[in-house]
């Protein structure tokens, strides 16, 4: 008589039974990556849009505005930006607009400024600065909580 090979049905639903454990204990963690990473992408993608308007500004020699919270087309002179799900602009309170004059300088703002986007499922900010003349650089070390 010769033995049967393959897993025998016990032995199947042990297998799965471990793998759904380990499943359950990695899904918390992938959550968080998750909201994590769509909140830097929110945060690049706003850093990217200032950085377009400021150099179509200049390369145009004329002012270009990007509306913050604003979703729509962008033209040449009009960018608009809107976070992603459960990313929220947090600060500048009020700021409702940026115009970027001829020379690449920001108007509208009178000191650098900083931005922070709040993510409601992590709970966690990101910011950057965007200075005076323009040029938009990252803060890391005032990321925080919201």
């Amino acid at each position: 008589m010769q033995k049967a090979k393959g897993f025998t049905l016990i032995e199947l639903v042990v297998v799965i039974a471990v793998t759904a454990i380990i499943a359950m204990m990695a899904a918390p963690s992938f959550a968080a990556m998750l909201a994590k990473q769509k909140l830097n992408s929110t945060t690049s993608s706003l850093m990217e849009t200032l950085t377009q308007a400021r150099n179509q500004a200049v390369l145009l020699r004329t002012t270009t505005t990007v509306n913050l919270n604003t979703e729509g087309a962008n033209t040449a002179l009009i960018y608009n930006w809107s976070p992603s799900e459960n990313n929220t602009l947090e600060s500048p309170v009020g700021l409702t607009s940026i115009s970027f004059r001829r020379d690449g300088s920001a108007s509208g703002i009178t000191a650098d400024t900083s931005f922070a986007i709040c993510n409601s499922k992590s709970k966690t900010t990101k910011t950057f600065s965007l200075a005076v003349i323009g040029t938009v650089y990252a803060t890391p070390n005032m990321d925080g909580t919201c």
